[in-house]
């Protein structure tokens, strides 16, 4: 009678929060440009609810010195896979 059960509860294992750990930690090849930039990725995302990318382009340009900036196409990329987009309604 020592041994102590625990809860099943509190012995599960969250499976998919590790899966997800995982991945990250062993992603291959290299970061994107901008998230390697935290000064700039924060720069870009406080400005995406308002204005239109050229303008936000054109705003990194002014900005920050040319070493720093991303090329055209790395900001594109990141516009598409970070930019809130509206719902749809319906």
């Amino acid at each position: 009678m020592g041994d102590q059960m625990t809860s099943p509860s509190a012995s599960r294992i969250d499976l998919p929060t590790i899966r997800t750990a995982i991945k990250q930690a062993h992603r291959s090849g290299i970061p994107a440009p901008i998230a390697s930039d935290p000064e700039l990725d924060a720069f870009i995302r406080a400005r995406t609810g308002q204005m239109t990318f050229a303008r936000i382009v054109a705003e990194v340009a002014a900005a920050f010195p040319p070493h720093r900036r991303k090329s055209m196409s790395a900001l594109s990329r990141w516009w598409k896979s970070n930019r809130q987009t509206p719902p749809k309604p319906g």
